[in-house]
């Protein structure tokens, strides 16, 4: 199949395109890796919305002067990819010479094996947590279309896009902007670490409650302003799922510390044993009670994520800090 795929211009094209979209997202990480670690978060947010800035641009000047059909939006993307790819490149010659303004250096040496096995070694903990989240974090939809209607679905989309949508405020802020220091901390300032994170976990859990309380008050106008009353039905469910906000505020603060050194070894473990516990309680909650039990399986699966995370650092730093 795929070789006669090959044998048409038109799907050799496309699969040129698909490749270089996915080559574009893959290495424009570099790009925002160096502007990241050079704090330099104004570009940081430019080159972030490039891409899908670049294709929606591209994609209005294709609207009016030439027709839209699969082919030029195959096209459109790889367009988008080209530019990526570019810069991209630009930025990996800069980092492999050295050229990057590091603004938080480790007073510590940096290993010195740059073989391509003690990088898989040292990465791999960090793709496997986001398999892992990406698992939990879906498998009960895929369920659910084997017991529930397609509109309850919908309806359930709808307000973990929303949740997932407030949720990624903590993410920007101890992900992006905070991580490099907490990387700097965790070599050269253990006892800011502690403080940052301690501090932290109290903010996390006031803003979790505000944002909580916030838009459980404004759902119901800005579900009718967006979908009239058709989408109405989904409140019902919103109300129960955004439990989860104020405990997804203080699983990221606490998550963010899980990735340094060998703690996000531990991490991995937690997030494993999560998956496990999400998709045998939605195998079980599913079948019996419905869309409730998708609901009440995440639930269960954050709170087991955050306790976790929360007690391992405590006990942390209250003991041996390795």
């Amino acid at each position: 199949m795929f070789f006669l795929i090959l044998k048409n211009t038109t799907g050799f094209l496309l699969i040129l395109f698909f490749f270089s979209y996915m080559a574009s997202i893959s290495l424009n990480n570099f790009t925002l890796l160096r502007f990241q670690i050079a704090e330099k978060f104004e570009y940081y947010s430019f080159w972030s919305a490039f891409p899908n800035l670049s294709r929606l641009l591209i994609l209005f000047v294709f609207w009016i002067f030439v027709d839209i059909n699969l082919n030029n939006i195959a096209l459109i993307f790889a367009l988008s990819s080209f530019f990526v790819l570019l810069y991209s490149f630009y930025s990996l010659n800069l980092m492999s010479k050295g050229h990057v303004n590091i603004k938080y250096r480790n007073s510590n040496n940096f290993d010195s094996d740059k073989s391509f096995s003690n990088l898989l070694k040292n990465s791999y903990p960090y793709g496997l947590s986001g398999i892992f989240y990406i698992v939990y974090y879906q498998i009960d939809i895929f369920i659910l279309k084997y017991y529930v209607s397609y509109e309850d679905i919908a309806h359930y989309s709808i307000s973990l896009i929303f949740i997932s949508a407030i949720c990624l405020l903590p993410t920007i802020f101890y992900q992006q902007i905070f991580m490099p220091k907490i990387h700097y901390w965790a070599i050269n300032d253990k006892k800011y670490l502690e403080v940052f994170y301690k501090r932290n976990i109290i903010y996390s859990l006031i803003l979790g409650v505000f944002f909580y309380i916030l838009i459980n008050a404004s759902i119901s106008t800005i579900i009718t302003i967006l979908f009239d009353d058709k989408y109405i039905g989904v409140l019902e469910f919103f109300y129960i799922l955004s439990l989860i906000i104020p405990i997804k505020f203080l699983s990221q603060s606490a998550g963010a510390l899980m990735n340094i050194g060998n703690w996000i070894k531990n991490k991995v473990y937690i997030m494993g044993l999560a998956t496990l516990i999400n998709v045998f309680l939605n195998l079980i909650l599913i079948k019996n009670i419905g869309l409730y039990g998708a609901i009440y399986s995440t639930i269960v699966t954050e709170l087991f994520i955050m306790v976790c995370f929360i007690i391992f650092l405590n006990l942390k730093f209250r003991g041996d800090y390795e």
